[in-house]
Protein backbone atom coordinates (compact mmCIF):
# COMPACT_ATOMS: atom_id res chain seq x y z
CA UNK A 1 0.00 0.00 0.00
CA UNK A 2 1.20 3.51 -0.76
CA UNK A 3 0.04 5.78 2.06
CA UNK A 4 -0.46 9.51 2.22
CA UNK A 5 2.45 11.40 3.85
CA UNK A 6 0.57 12.09 7.09
CA UNK A 7 0.02 8.36 7.66
CA UNK A 8 3.56 7.05 7.06
CA UNK A 9 4.72 4.48 9.59
CA UNK A 10 8.25 5.81 9.17
CA UNK A 11 10.17 8.86 8.05
CA UNK A 12 13.09 8.68 5.59
CA UNK A 13 15.63 11.26 4.40
CA UNK A 14 18.43 10.91 1.85
CA UNK A 15 21.50 13.12 1.79
CA UNK A 16 23.48 14.50 0.21
CA UNK A 17 21.58 14.92 -3.03
CA UNK A 18 23.33 15.13 -5.45
CA UNK A 19 25.63 12.35 -4.23
CA UNK A 20 29.27 11.62 -4.96
CA UNK A 21 30.94 8.68 -3.19
CA UNK A 22 28.40 7.80 -0.53
CA UNK A 23 24.70 8.05 0.13
CA UNK A 24 23.30 8.35 3.63
CA UNK A 25 19.76 7.23 4.40
CA UNK A 26 18.27 8.21 7.73
CA UNK A 27 15.00 6.65 8.72
CA UNK A 28 12.77 6.42 11.75
CA UNK A 29 10.25 3.65 12.41
CA UNK A 30 7.22 4.12 14.63
CA UNK A 31 6.90 0.34 15.10
CA UNK A 32 8.85 -2.82 14.27
CA UNK A 33 8.82 -3.62 10.56
CA UNK A 34 10.69 -5.35 7.76
CA UNK A 35 12.80 -2.79 5.89
CA UNK A 36 13.89 -2.99 2.25
CA UNK A 37 16.12 -0.54 0.36
CA UNK A 38 16.40 -0.76 -3.43
CA UNK A 39 18.43 1.54 -5.69
CA UNK A 40 17.73 1.33 -9.42
CA UNK A 41 19.16 3.25 -12.34
CA UNK A 42 16.85 5.27 -14.59
CA UNK A 43 16.29 2.22 -16.86
CA UNK A 44 14.99 0.19 -13.90
CA UNK A 45 18.11 -1.97 -13.48
CA UNK A 46 18.58 -2.82 -9.79
CA UNK A 47 21.97 -1.55 -8.57
CA UNK A 48 21.57 -2.16 -4.82
CA UNK A 49 19.20 -4.27 -2.72
CA UNK A 50 19.09 -4.87 1.01
CA UNK A 51 16.28 -6.45 3.02
CA UNK A 52 16.36 -6.49 6.80
CA UNK A 53 13.62 -8.47 8.55
CA UNK A 54 12.08 -7.10 11.74
CA UNK A 55 13.79 -3.77 12.37
CA UNK A 56 12.69 -2.48 15.77
CA UNK A 57 11.08 0.90 16.45
CA UNK A 58 13.68 3.69 16.47
CA UNK A 59 16.02 5.86 14.41
CA UNK A 60 18.54 4.36 11.98
CA UNK A 61 21.29 5.51 9.65
CA UNK A 62 22.49 3.55 6.59
CA UNK A 63 25.54 4.51 4.50
CA UNK A 64 25.85 3.11 0.98
CA UNK A 65 29.05 3.31 -1.08
CA UNK A 66 28.17 4.93 -4.41
CA UNK A 67 31.72 5.56 -5.65
CA UNK A 68 31.34 2.95 -8.42
CA UNK A 69 27.97 4.27 -9.66
CA UNK A 70 28.00 6.05 -13.02
CA UNK A 71 26.86 9.67 -13.14
CA UNK A 72 23.12 9.96 -13.63
CA UNK A 73 19.70 9.69 -12.02
CA UNK A 74 18.84 6.85 -9.64
CA UNK A 75 15.63 5.83 -7.92
CA UNK A 76 15.70 4.89 -4.22
CA UNK A 77 12.78 2.74 -3.07
CA UNK A 78 12.39 2.35 0.67
CA UNK A 79 9.80 -0.13 1.93
CA UNK A 80 8.45 -1.05 5.33
CA UNK A 81 5.75 -3.62 6.03
CA UNK A 82 3.03 -1.08 5.26
CA UNK A 83 4.58 1.81 3.31
CA UNK A 84 6.67 2.59 0.25
CA UNK A 85 8.65 5.81 -0.28
CA UNK A 86 10.29 6.49 -3.65
CA UNK A 87 12.85 9.29 -4.17
CA UNK A 88 15.14 10.36 -6.99
CA UNK A 89 18.83 11.04 -6.47
CA UNK A 90 21.47 12.46 -8.76
CA UNK A 91 24.99 10.98 -8.89
CA UNK A 92 27.60 13.56 -9.93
Amino acid sequence: TIQEPDTFDFDMEIHPNPIRNKLEIEYSLEFASDVEIIISDITGKMIYHERTPVVLKGKYNKEINTSYYNSGIYIVTFKSSETIIIKKILKM
